[in-house]
């Protein structure tokens, strides 16, 4: 198959969940950067960023069924019908999402435009800073970087995901709505981590200067033992997210920020190192398709158990915060949360089916 040809596959099956992605954090730059003053013009720009999103979806399943039109069974059917029906999923999945927004203010009120951004908000902004600068040095080493283009790009769209999720605006929302709080969550763990994994961070920023080399070496020998050892890795990014949800733990973080910090911290390493074994090309290929596959979709059983737990508890876990509200934050952890597993389940078995044997760089 030519490269063009596997772009485009490529393309048609992730199309769909790129542009669900796109618009979960514009939504996010929305909420965190509009305050109650010029809501309707951000519920306006939402609306189009919406209308885009889901046309870019609806594409990509239009470019599914072209490619992959034939009259009989197959590969490439199969293919076809994952592309078709996602983007459908998807598409009603940024529709239902996005119009809420422009008829409800989620802006907290009395944020001050001015504290959008927050010191964490800023680590991101150092570390893709930092990353770059790591990733221009490898490739002026060796003309066939072990980082291609297309890493370097996640890398720098997941710590931007980061930076969302952390603003001041989204921290007060997430700390007055458990379902607030449920998608500062979802953003770290199933957006950010996994665009974060994908940049291959410890092996770029290791390359950005000694003092750094130094810094990752124990975090690069850790990361190294648990991709080496799947089932460790998924016990961790499991036990981590059932642990913060624990009623006693959640308040706690609610009532101190340095615990809260903590919790944000704990959520993402877990989940870049689940999102690391699927990532990493070796680790992968030590899987298997099919070990990769039961490795992300017993990940989403998981995670949709907890979401499922706290959509149909007969009492609200976090008093006095509101039972709808939890129940509202358990079915975004069941459905979109689940789909963004499905999702990269879809993708690793649409990856092993279209470059059978090969290893992307």
């Amino acid at each position: 198959m030519s490269r063009a040809a596997r772009a485009s596959s490529l393309l048609a099956l992730l199309g769909a969940p790129l542009a669900w992605t796109a618009h979960l954090l514009a939504s996010y730059a929305v909420v965190g950067l509009a305050c109650a003053s010029v809501w309707r013009a951000a519920g306006a720009s939402l609306a189009i960023v919406t209308a885009a999103c889901a046309a870019a979806s609806l594409g990509a399943g239009w470019l599914a069924y072209r490619l992959w039109r034939t009259p009989g069974p197959g590969t490439a059917s199969l293919l076809g019908g994952v592309g078709v029906s996602g983007a459908a999923l998807f598409t009603v999945a940024i529709v239902a999402e996005g119009m809420a927004p422009v008829f409800l203010p989620l802006c907290p009120p009395g944020v001050a435009r001015a504290d959008a951004w927050r010191a964490e908000a800023l680590l991101p902004v150092a570390g893709a800073a930092l990353y770059w600068a790591g990733a221009r040095r490898l490739r002026r080493r060796a003309p066939r970087s072990p980082v291609a283009a297309w890493r370097v790009a996640a890398f720098v769209g997941g710590a931007a995901a980061v930076a969302l999720a952390t603003l001041a605006p989204v921290t007060a929302w997430a700390e007055r709505s458990v379902a607030g709080h449920m998608v500062q969550h979802l953003v770290l763990a199933v957006v950010a981590a996994p665009a974060l994994a994908l940049g291959r961070p410890l092996l770029v920023l290791a390359a950005a200067g000694a003092p750094l080399r130094g810094l990752t070496r124990g975090p690069g020998l850790a990361l190294g033992f648990l991709l080496a050892r799947p089932l460790l890795a998924w016990l961790l990014h499991a036990a981590v997210l059932w642990l913060w949800h624990a009623p006693a733990l959640y308040r706690a973080a609610l009532e101190r920020p340095a615990l809260h910090l903590l919790e944000h911290a704990t959520l993402l390493a877990a989940a870049l190192v689940f999102w690391g074994v699927v990532a990493e090309p070796r680790s992968r290929a030590r899987l298997g398709p099919g070990g990769a596959a039961l490795f992300l979709f017993t990940a989403a059983l998981q995670a949709g158990g907890l979401g499922a737990a706290l959509a149909l508890a007969e009492a609200p876990w976090y008093p006095p915060l509101d039972l709808d509200d939890q129940r509202v934050a358990g079915a975004l952890m069941w459905i979109p949360g689940g789909v963004a597993y499905l999702a990269a389940t879809l993708v690793v078995v649409g990856l092993a089916l279209t470059r059978p044997g090969a290893a992307p760089r």
